[in-house]
């Protein structure tokens, strides 16, 4: 059995080799990509074409490719009228409310001046390039900035630099990136404050950040005109610049 990837519609994975095909017949913008279902209600993977029939089982089901890094995700499509226009690019964003530079980044062919869209054709409004996934458990810095985002253990301990799910793993100052506020907000290697991102101090790292940009704990980090941040004894004031203002 052959699937016209670009018309079908999986309709459950329980009723394998049952499709829907719609009967409007509606063309796709991704070339080279061909789109087919996730498994995620909405979302659609990019398939290079000659890949694209590989996808089907023995049995006739639908196997669900796993995106590679760099490929387009996409969560949702919008299909333009009969007459689109230069404007149409603008007017996607805005019915969405997501960056008009991201309608570019999803749609690849979509020329800078948006002057070649085509009539009745799907294009993708909501969706992000895949990044590097941790499938293997090692993330962060010292693994290609791996996020283990999407993996079954969704924390980056940058202790051990692998994906965890433990409390440890997620907790501020331990978790780099993933399902946790992450290093850019509360740092993970003792450094803090408006030299470094004005990034907070929590947990393992101390309670506090110095003036000089290190977290820690005790008056050496929290004393008076010591602490920029955290669990101050004094209350820093800072200018409309966002300069830390130190009366000496």
């Amino acid at each position: 059995m052959l699937l016209n990837v670009g018309r079908s519609r999986l309709l459950s994975l329980a009723l394998c080799g049952a499709f829907l095909t719609s009967s409007t017949v509606v063309a796709y913008e991704s070339q080279p990509y061909k789109w087919v279902s996730g498994t995620a209600p909405g979302q659609i993977f990019p398939l290079a074409p000659d890949i694209a029939l590989d996808i089907l089982e023995s049995a006739n089901c639908v196997k669900t490719p796993r995106p590679e890094p760099g490929d387009i995700v996409c969560q949702m499509e919008w299909t333009t009228d009969e007459t689109p226009n230069q404007y149409t690019c603008a007017e996607m964003a805005g019915l969405f409310d997501v960056p008009l530079e991201l309608i570019f980044t999803l749609n690849p062919s979509i020329e800078p001046d948006c002057g070649n869209l085509r009539p009745q054709t799907r294009y993708c409004v909501i969706g992000f390039l895949e990044p590097v996934r941790a499938w293997d458990g090692l993330c962060g810095p010292p693994h290609g900035n791996a996020t283990c985002e999407g993996t079954d253990a969704q924390c980056c301990n940058a202790e051990t630099w692998t994906c965890g799910d433990t409390d440890e793993d997620c907790a501020d100052g331990t978790c780099y990136e993933g399902d946790c506020l992450g290093d850019v907000q509360y740092s993970t290697d003792g450094t803090c404050g408006f030299q470094h991102g004005d990034r907070l101090c929590a947990a393992k790292q101390g309670n506090c950040c110095s003036m000089d940009g290190n977290c820690g704990t005790g008056p050496d980090f929290c004393g008076k005109k010591i602490c920029q941040s955290g669990d101050c004894k004094w209350k820093p004031e800072f200018s409309e610049s966002g300069t830390l203002e130190v009366e000496l």
